[in-house]
């Protein structure tokens, strides 16, 4: 229901003091608040007084044929006629929109109907003479594959399906034992001393040193290093190890970085690089 004039003059209806005060307080904007709900046919609000620093409350039903099946105000009137609703009615015909009352079709939204799927098969249905058409009348083995792939390979470049016959690239493999290996081996386990076993065996050479640098070039993509170097004290370990030598205090911190447990993935200068 939208607000009407007819319920501010069905209500001031032979009182013209009533419709003179009701629209002179909405002139004036001595209503100072005001709350319509349309479901309900409520109206809340607060006029002000006559009097500096005060103001009444109003509380008013709509019914049917713009009447007004109820009303309350804080004023001595109460449920009696005043001006303090008068004037309510007359701010809500005029500052309430029709466009404010929920519209019907938003009640009950239809639904759009459930997609359906629809296959390649379904698209492009093959044709009758070739439905259950096979090149060979025996079954495919291993030689056809191999004669195709050759096949394949002799266009070079040029073919699409190069990448997808070609043969995986082998994975390069380093000649250096990992610190992990090392403890789990049994050469580890069945050792007397195994401190001097560990530090015997983690020795690399000059040569293996070159062979690992020129293996893992590359080590946004390369993962060699990383494991190379995994648990390892490497150059950019030793002046956090010596100082905590020299302070005798060895701190969770140091053995993370030393263990390469840090997730270094958000860092900025890391993002940074990715990126550029």
């Amino acid at each position: 229901m939208a607000f009407s004039i007819l319920h501010w003059l069905n209500y001031v209806s032979g009182t013209t003091k009533l419709q003179q005060k009701s629209e002179l307080a909405v002139k004036a904007d001595h209503v100072l608040k005001f709350c319509f709900d349309p479901e309900l046919n409520h109206v809340q609000g607060r006029v002000q007084a006559s009097m500096r620093d005060r103001s009444y409350h109003v509380n008013i039903t709509l019914g049917e044929n713009n009447t007004v099946v109820d009303g309350i105000c804080d004023c001595v009137n109460g449920q009696d006629k005043c001006h303090h609703k008068a004037s309510i009615l007359l701010y809500g015909y005029k500052n309430v929109s029709k466009t404010d009352v929920r519209a019907s079709w938003s009640q009950h939204p239809k639904r759009a109907p459930p997609k359906q799927t629809t296959t390649m098969e379904e698209l492009f249905p093959p044709l009758p003479n070739i439905a259950n058409y096979r090149a060979t009348t025996r079954p495919v083995d291993e030689t056809d594959v191999a004669f195709l792939c050759n096949k394949l390979n002799a266009l070079g470049q040029f073919s699409a399906m190069l990448w997808i016959v070609s043969k995986e690239p082998p994975s390069p493999t380093l000649d250096v034992p990992t610190v992990e290996d090392l403890l789990l081996g049994e050469g580890y386990t069945g050792a007397t001393d195994k401190i001097k076993w560990l530090k015997t065996n983690l020795a690399i050479s000059k040569e293996k040193i070159e062979q690992v640098a020129q293996m893992t070039a590359g080590q946004r993509n390369n993962h060699l290093l990383a494991l190379v170097r995994k648990n390892r004290l490497t150059a950019s370990n030793f002046g956090k190890v010596l100082a905590a030598i020299r302070r005798n205090r060895f701190p969770p911190s140091l053995f993370k970085q030393i263990l390469a447990s840090y997730d270094l993935s958000t860092k900025d200068a890391i993002v940074w690089g990715v990126s550029n």
